[in-house]
């Protein structure tokens, strides 16, 4: 997590460069898509009796 300061400054650099807000949108998207992209993993013996 940002500070209230350095999350201004990351906005205000976004503000003034539309090629990095252009590229952050794009991580954004990719992170976003990374839990539908794995496996599904089943759960072992012992992770069920956990449960």
């Amino acid at each position: 997590m940002l500070s209230e300061p350095e999350q201004k400054w990351v906005e205000q650099q976004l503000a003034e460069c539309p090629e990095l807000a252009e590229e952050l949108a794009e991580y954004q998207s990719a992170v976003t898509a990374i839990p539908y992209t794995t496996p599904t993993v089943p759960m072992s013996r012992l992770e069920k009796s956990l449960v």
